[in-house]
């Protein structure tokens, strides 16, 4: 009799086993027919593939799902848990994912055009080659999160967290990212054209090579970050913190750096010509061969300034 209980209670805690972790079958069916299921508990389900346009999902666990080439077109997944979930290639268009936890999800390739993102937790997601075009990240959280050549034209990025995130290629283009966290993300020959980044914390982001023709960036703290090469024509830099950043060999061609702190800089060979350096501080900024044609310096602070030609000046000292 003792074995026979002992026996029945081993199998009945394997059958629980069996159970942790596991979607409920009842609500996944009733996704499947009725297209809808807040507050569902889907967890590990399998629904690659599936058609669902307009589905109601707030709330719902989707954590470590397979959610494969799904169209969740204006599908509203508010408040979702898509912990570790694979959305690889899905169509997730004008959705709604405002605070949902996407933390580690896979969204490579997946579409997000015009999805809205607002306070959503994306750390450490791979959204590498996604389009996000028109996507509403505000206050977001995309720390450490991958997004490698992924396209973010017209996006909204104002207060998201994108601390030591990758964007390597990415297409930011017209993107507003102002008064977000970019420390320590990787930017390396990123779009940024005609973006506006007022007031962003950019501190010791690599830039080099990108593109920020014509971008906004008043007000911006750019302390210690790497610009080399960078392409910054036309560039509002007004009252930007370049303290110590590398700007060698940047193309600064009319850039407004009005007010700029440019202390210690690295300017050597950077292109300078037609710049407007209005009262901004050069001290022991290193301008070695530097194109200072037609370039605006009027009450510009120069102390310990190394000059184009090699000289030293000392006089606003």
């Amino acid at each position: 009799m003792k074995h026979t209980i002992l026996g029945f209670g081993c199998l009945l805690l394997m059958g629980l086993s069996g159970q942790v972790g596991a979607f409920d079958e009842v609500q996944l069916k009733k996704l499947k027919s009725l297209g809808n299921c807040p507050s569902c508990d889907l967890r590990k389900s399998d629904l690659s593939g599936v058609d669902l346009t307009g589905a109601n999902l707030t709330e719902a666990n989707l954590s470590g799902a397979n959610l494969k080439r799904a169209n969740l077109t204006k599908a509203n997944l508010s408040g979702a848990n898509l912990t570790g979930t694979n959305v690889t290639k899905a169509i997730l268009s004008r959705t709604y994912l405002l605070k949902s936890n996407l933390t580690k999800a896979n969204l490579t390739e997946s579409n997000l055009h015009g999805a809205n993102l607002t306070k959503a937790i994306l750390t450490g997601a791979n959204l590498h080659g996604a389009n996000l075009t028109g996507a509403i990240l505000h206050e977001a959280d995309l720390a450490e999160a991958n997004l490698t050549k992924a396209i973010l034209t017209w996006a909204n990025l104002t207060k998201a967290i994108l601390t030591e995130a990758i964007l390597s290629g990415t297409d930011l283009r017209f993107t507003n990212l102002t008064k977000a966290n970019l420390i320590k993300t990787n930017l390396t020959k990123a779009n940024l054209t005609e973006a506006i980044l007022s007031h962003t914390d950019l501190r010791w982001t690599s830039l080099t090579k990108a593109n920020l023709i014509k971008a906004d960036l008043y007000g911006a703290n750019l302390t210690g970050v790497d610009l080399t090469g960078t392409y910054l024509r036309s560039t509002s830099l007004t009252k930007a913190n370049l303290k110590r950043a590398n700007l060698t060999e940047a193309n600064l061609k009319r850039a407004n750096l009005t007010k700029a702190n440019l202390k210690r800089a690295n300017l050597s060979r950077a292109d300078l010509s037609g710049a407007d350096l209005t009262k901004a501080d050069l001290s022991g900024a290193d301008l070695t061969d530097a194109n200072l044609k037609g370039a605006k310096m009027r009450g510009a602070i120069l102390c310990n300034t190394t000059m184009p030609d090699g000289s030293v000046i000392y006089s606003g000292c």
